[in-house]
């Protein structure tokens, strides 16, 4: 089996660094067996900055690499998505008639059920237009405001 010394990352982003992270929290731990992880960059590609990578799981995945999510947060000048609102999903209309929410939290737990039961009942009921980001998660009351249901520095 051959022992690889060195792995080269191409790109970054995101994806890039959390892949170099990982890698090196894997790789390079052996003192006896030293692997270097390297990552180019492309000096003529900004950063897009759509935030594809920075949804609530990735709390996991700092606490697994072992990197503060404070510390980062604040040094990348960065924020934690709850969640996507899609204004003009089906009509091209506004955000209060025409949109789609998709929260990243699970849904609620409602006395030990979920708030898809919640939806659902309004769906049977006749409420063809109950949104289920608006029965079973605060995403999209917090959406409407601009707020987070964390503040930086909270506890985790």
């Amino acid at each position: 089996m051959t022992a690889y010394r060195s792995v080269l990352i191409v790109g970054s982003g995101t994806a890039g660094w959390l892949a170099a992270v990982n890698l090196q929290r894997k790789l390079g731990g052996d003192p006896s067996r030293p692997v270097s992880v390297h990552l180019v960059e492309s000096d003529k590609i900004g950063s897009i900055g759509v935030g594809e990578s920075t949804i609530p799981t990735l709390r996991h995945t700092l606490r697994v690499l072992g990197i503060l999510e404070v510390a980062l947060f604040g040094q990348a000048d960065a924020t934690l998505k709850n969640g996507i609102r899609f204004v003009g999903w089906r009509a091209g209309g506004d955000a209060a008639t025409d949109r789609f929410d998709h929260p990243f939290d699970p849904p609620m737990l409602l006395k030990g059920h979920t708030a898809m039961a919640h939806w659902l009942n309004l769906k049977l009921r006749g409420q063809e237009n109950a949104s289920f980001s608006d029965c079973g998660s605060v995403q999209a009351a917090l959406f409407d405001r601009c707020l987070s249901p964390k503040p930086m520095g909270a506890p985790v």
